[in-house]
């Protein structure tokens, strides 16, 4: 390992440390209760390490290669039958993970102001129109990337993403267009990249 790589390996485990310890209660601007849910959070965290780190080693170690083998065997059935097929069977794994964190980490809510903003928008969207009559008492209402222009009221992105997120509303689910956009992303490359007949 040279020099450089060793130092930059160590600003980056450093960093990474750095981000879990409790700096809000040693700079005394912690609440008890947000320094308690910190202590609950960096215990499971250091639980599920103290478990999944050693599994993951002895498995890798005992089985890495039987499962490496198993994953090429598949892989290579699958684009011997049909490059599509590989496709298609990597796009509906991809849609079901999706699926599945979407369920278990965030229930199905939005969690970042930016997507806050971006389901505003669709719901506007949803609404048959591109934008909303700003509230009088704007001041009351207003929130991080949301506009309001001589007296409507937007989200400040592309309509890419409210409109996906649009979908999701229609069928009563918010966040299911974003498992669906993973499950056609293969699908999208696969065509980008296919050869194109002569």
């Amino acid at each position: 390992m040279t020099v450089m790589r060793f130092v930059f390996a160590a600003l980056a485990i450093t960093l990474a440390l750095l981000a879990f310890l409790p700096w809000a209660s040693w700079l005394g601007t912690g609440r008890p209760e947000e320094i308690e849910a910190l202590i609950g959070t960096m215990a499971g965290w250091a639980l599920w390490l103290a478990v999944a780190v050693p599994v993951a080693v002895l498995l890798t170690a005992r089985w890495g290669g039987a499962i490496d083998g198993a994953f090429e065997r598949v892989r290579g059935q699958l684009v011997q039958r049909s490059s599509w097929g590989y496709a298609l069977a990597l796009a509906v794994v991809l849609l079901v993970i999706g699926a599945l964190l979407s369920k278990m980490l965030f229930a199905y809510n939005p969690h970042l102001v930016d997507t806050i903003a971006q389901l505003f928008q669709a719901r506007i969207f949803t609404s048959g129109q591109l934008t909303a009559p700003a509230p009088h008492e704007l001041e009351f209402f207003a929130a991080s990337h949301l506009v309001e222009h001589e007296g409507r009221w937007f989200s400040q992105y592309p309509p890419g993403h409210p409109a996906l997120l649009a979908f999701g509303l229609i069928v009563r689910n918010p966040l299911a267009g974003q498992p669906a956009v993973h499950g056609g992303h293969p699908a999208g490359r696969f065509r980008d990249r296919a050869p194109t007949p002569r």
